[in-house]
């Protein structure tokens, strides 16, 4: 990464997404634009305890994601000045698909339940990257 010692980028904490996904926007003829996707995986629970009893999201992950999602704008290219974030999350007989606009950006978070047989798996994987609109329900 940087100029100095090799152990230097050992040692940092350095932004890096583990999928980068783009494509052409939706499957219709008359999708226009393309469409970039950071998918950021996490090995943990979706939702963290807070004080006072209640739950929510882990703030740590929702600023990694936007730093992943900020490190691709600014290139001349619009679908990175708009890239969407997943923050996927492995469960077992959970579901959870919510989403939110952060200064242009869509943050997803979402589930994958790995209880499911290997088949149902991989549609519920490609569907966490479907446009929202497109999800299928067969």
């Amino acid at each position: 990464m940087g100029i100095g010692n090799a152990q230097i980028d050992d040692r940092l904490d350095i932004v890096k997404s583990l999928l980068v996904a783009s494509g052409p926007r939706g499957r219709s003829k008359n999708a226009v634009g393309s469409r970039r996707i950071v998918v950021d995986t996490k090995f943990t629970n979706a939702v963290k305890p807070r004080q006072y009893g209640n739950s929510g999201f882990d703030s740590g992950h929702i600023y990694q994601l936007y730093a992943y999602l900020r490190s691709q704008a600014g290139t001349g290219d619009a679908a990175a000045d708009a890239a969407e974030g997943i923050l996927l999350y492995p469960a077992v007989n959970e579901v959870m698909n919510e989403s939110v606009f952060i200064q242009g950006h869509r943050l997803r978070f979402v589930t994958v339940n790995l209880s499911l047989p290997s088949a149902d798996l991989r549609k519920s994987l490609l569907d966490a990257v479907r446009e929202p609109t497109a999800i299928s329900t067969d």
